[in-house]
C-alpha cells in the first residue's frame, strides 16, 4: 500500500519550483532554535515551542519580519512529555485546516517534518490526506502529493 520513491521527491524537490515553494516544514525537534533563520522566510513553517525554539520564533514574530511569498511561521505547543509523533499527528488536521486548499491558493503538495519519525500511524494520516511518496532520513521525512491530490477538498 504504501511506496517510498525518494526518486520522485528528489525531482520534484531539484526542478519544481511551485512544489518546492509550496513545500511546508514542521519542526518537533526540541532543539531546533537558530536553524530557523536559514529556512524562514522562503516556506511555511509549523514549529514546536520548546525552551530553545521560541525565543527564535518570538524573535522573528517582533521583527514582524514580511515576505511577499505570504510564508508563515506558526509556533505550536506540545507537551514535553509527549511524543514527537503524537504531537505532529495532534497538529496535522490543523495544519491542513491553515495551509491547505481551503486557506491557502497554492496548497502544500511537499511537506518535511522534523524531529519525528515515519511511524505506521504518521504515514497513515498522511496517506489519508493524499500523501503518497514517503522518504526518510536521519532527521525526520519527507512526505509528497500530487497537486490533484493537494486541491482536493477534504
Amino acid at each position: 500500500m504504501f511506496r517510498v520513491r525518494a526518486d520522485y521527491i528528489e525531482t520534484i524537490l531539484m526542478t519544481d519550483r511551485a512544489a518546492r515553494s509550496s513545500g511546508l516544514l514542521v519542526v518537533l525537534a526540541p532543539r531546533y532554535g537558530e536553524k530557523l533563520t536559514d529556512v524562514w522566510p522562503g516556506r511555511s513553517v509549523w514549529i514546536a515551542m520548546s525552551p530553545s525554539n521560541e525565543p527564535v520564533v518570538r524573535s522573528h514574530w517582533a521583527a514582524s519580519i514580511k515576505n511577499d511569498a505570504g510564508d508563515t511561521l506558526t509556533g505550536f505547543l506540545i507537551g514535553e512529555d509527549i511524543p514527537p509523533e503524537i504531537g505532529f499527528l495532534r497538529q496535522l488536521d490543523n495544519i491542513e485546516l491553515h495551509q491547505a486548499r481551503h486557506s491557502v491558493g497554492d496548497p502544500y503538495r511537499l511537506i518535511e517534518v522534523v524531529g519525528c519519525s515515519l511511524t505506521d500511524e504518521v504515514r497513515a494520516a498522511l496517506c489519508n490526506l493524499g500523501f503518497f511518496e514517503f522518504r526518510e532520513h536521519e532527521d525526520g521525512f519527507v512526505a509528497s502529493r500530487t497537486k490533484e491530490e493537494a486541491n482536493r477538498l477534504r
